[in-house]
């Protein structure tokens, strides 16, 4: 999918700014769904950190890792995967 986003002539600017933040190595934070749950998943991780029973906890635990662990950006989704809301941790 990623791939026809980047061969694509015709891009807009939510697009460009995606494939972009796609290519960097910034330790994000996505909290989204995942088999009747939520997770936590680092940005280039290939699985889950740690999953919950609400978003609610997992955006707390996610908001604690993000000021230890200095993670730049926390991205919560809803439960379609599509991007809710975004966090900025500078």
């Amino acid at each position: 999918m990623m791939e026809n986003l980047i061969k694509g002539q015709k891009k807009s600017q939510l697009t460009k700014s995606l494939v972009k933040a796609a290519k960097t190595n910034e330790k994000r934070l996505h909290v989204l769904p995942s088999k009747g749950k939520w997770g936590i998943k680092i940005e280039g991780a290939a699985r889950m950190y740690r999953l919950f029973v609400s978003k609610n906890s997992a955006l707390k635990v996610a908001k604690a890792r993000a000021h230890t662990h200095g993670n730049s950006m926390i991205i919560v989704h809803n439960k379609d995967g599509r991007i809710a809301s975004i966090s900025s941790f500078e």
